[in-house]
């Protein structure tokens, strides 16, 4: 399988950018989420309104950065696969590009017209394409980074200064080995930071960061039930500890910006919760008990943040995830797979 992309010509992205279309009603950021089967939502008005913008694209994960909107796929025929697509119009009309990579999970903007993205084969019957990617041409190409196959990612985190974060797990012996691996130089090289004992935490499915060196993860274990844990960092992501105590499977960690953290996870086969902290992730509370389980959630800002439930409404909150809402215009579409909020690079 080739590593890399054909390129193609990216210089419209100057003129996009100071096209008309780029700009904001408000200085409002335009908001977007995915659903693997119903298409791309916008939202212009920070998330009370939203609107089908693309039925077509049918992507897993996103990021947007001025306009530009890079997708990844999971698909399953013929044979497990995902491809990045590409938009330069707000998500009106995609670009795919060949030739395939692992399924694809999650992608961010790192900088300096830089993106990751990492994935995996998970559903298929035993695991065998993975990675991390990268793109330095605001996704006009893509190539695996050396070393990194062995790594079956779930998502990629952005804290800043060039540091970023993956979280997935490796295979050894036919044991899953939850893991965080961390680069200091916007996803160039990566190196080991957190490795699980095994059994019990086999995968990180998420993580995130802010700039006073607190970083939280959440994991997911399968052998024993519905088992979890939040890991939290104080040194920047160096070195991690799992929290004390059972969350259930942490499917979603975000921290706004604040010492305000906020957790997405499913506790058994039909109920789920957002757990809260007010004191950067040493203590949570359950705010949010009426869930199926908490897949994905997204800061808007520091008051405002988007979570995705399995099956129940979508949701929204107002007040730094206190009290959540579920979404109107998205209560008879399924779980979004992913939401991203427009940069300005």
């Amino acid at each position: 399988m080739s590593s890399k992309f054909q390129s193609f010509d990216a210089s419209p992205m100057k003129a996009f950018i100071e096209s008309p279309l780029h700009a904001r009603g408000g200085g409002v950021p335009a908001c977007f989420c995915v659903h693997p089967t119903s298409g791309l939502y916008l939202s212009l008005d920070a998330g009370v309104t939203w609107a089908l913008k693309n039925a077509t694209p049918l992507i897993r994960c996103l990021a947007a950065v001025n306009g530009v909107l890079i997708g990844g796929t999971y698909e399953s025929s013929p044979g497990y696969h995902g491809h990045f697509k590409r938009s330069t119009d707000r998500g009106a009309n995609w670009t795919p590009y060949a030739p395939a990579f692992a399924p694809l999970h999650s992608i961010c903007y790192v900088g300096d017209d830089t993106f990751i993205a990492t994935g995996c084969d998970d559903e298929a019957s035993s695991l065998s394409q993975g990675g991390i990617f990268r793109s330095t041409d605001s996704g006009a190409s893509w190539a695996a980074v050396s070393g990194t196959s062995s790594f079956y990612g779930y998502w990629v985190a952005n804290v800043g200064g060039g540091v970023c974060f993956c979280g997935g797990r490796v295979m050894s012996g036919g044991v899953s080995f939850g893991t965080i691996w961390r680069s200091t130089n916007s996803g160039a090289t990566w190196t080991a930071v957190y490795t699980s004992t095994g059994s019990t935490r086999d995968r990180v499915e998420s993580v995130c960061g802010s700039n006073d060196g607190v970083c939280l993860a959440g994991t997911v274990e399968q052998a024993t039930g519905y088992y979890g844990s939040i890991l939290r960092s104080t040194n920047g992501g160096a070195t991690w500890a799992p929290l004390a105590g059972n969350y259930g499977y942490v499917y979603a960690v975000e921290h706004l910006g604040t010492d305000v953290c906020l957790a997405g996870v499913r506790y058994d086969a039909t109920h789920g919760c957002v757990y809260r902290s007010e004191d950067n992730g040493v203590g949570w509370s359950n705010v949010q008990a009426d869930a199926y389980g908490i897949y994905r959630i997204r800061k808007f800002s520091a008051s405002k943040a988007f979570a995705s439930d399995l099956w129940l409404p979508n949701r929204r909150s107002v007040d730094a995830g206190e009290t959540w809402d579920a979404i109107s215009d998205l209560a008879a579409v399924g779980d979004m797979r992913d939401w991203a909020v427009e940069l300005a690079a």
